[in-house]
């Protein structure tokens, strides 16, 4: 078996944990969130409040990143046969249809999303307006954030991506500590804006490079 082989762990182990990073990120800055309301505010019902409020973006995003994994095996199929012109141009296409999608759910959780709350919890907590508008940026950025990700996965640049999603979890942490001592709740969603945004100029600039290395090569 191959947990009993130390040289196929030891080979496999960069790769592995890479790609662990990645997965867990996103968990890891959500749960850092609910550990600050719990710490700062000590009210129990700040976390329901910020939590209902996140999960509104958090159900549209699921929606527009199934777009993207139905691609993902046609994308890895033109990747691995060399055609990676093609492979870019499909990327072009996926980050404007997220980039659309996404400010169409912005926009449509800002508008309706505080009465969509209300309506679903009969009005048993009384909802930040300012918080759900700041929250639903997220959508956008997680949005731009998984397609070039995903990008990166299936090119094998997970490793690089791996070092700065590390910076963005920290950074995330140390942004939240002093956000939320500032701003409140509403600290906490602009810490994860900017956190996730350093990553995406990062894993745009790989793109980029993957581009201009397809065209020169053309």
């Amino acid at each position: 078996f191959f947990f009993l082989n130390p040289s196929y762990l030891k080979s496999n182990f960069t790769d592995a944990f890479s790609y662990w990073i990645l997965g867990i990120s996103s968990f890891v800055i959500t749960q850092t969130d609910v550990f600050f309301i719990s710490t700062f505010k000590r009210d129990i019902g700040l976390v329901t409040m910020y939590s209902q409020s996140f999960r509104l973006q958090d159900i549209a995003l699921k929606f527009i990143k199934k777009i993207t994994e139905i691609k993902g095996p046609k994308i890895l199929t033109l990747f691995q046969s060399g055609n990676h012109h093609a492979v870019a141009e499909i990327f072009n296409k996926l980050l404007k249809i997220n980039i659309a999608l996404s400010i169409t759910a912005f926009l449509l959780i800002t508008i309706w999303g505080k009465y969509i709350l209300e309506l679903w919890l009969d009005k048993v907590i009384i909802f930040d307006q300012t918080l759900i508008c700041v929250l639903s940026t997220i959508c956008i950025t997680s949005s731009i954030h998984w397609v070039l990700w995903h990008f990166c996965n299936l090119t094998g640049q997970q490793k690089k991506v791996k070092n700065i999603v590390i910076v963005e979890i920290l950074l995330n942490l140390g942004l939240s500590y002093l956000l939320i001592r500032w701003f409140g709740l509403i600290g906490l969603g602009l810490a994860s804006i900017l956190a996730n945004t350093i990553t995406i100029v990062f894993i745009f600039k790989l793109f980029s490079q993957y581009k201009k290395r397809i065209s020169v090569h053309n």
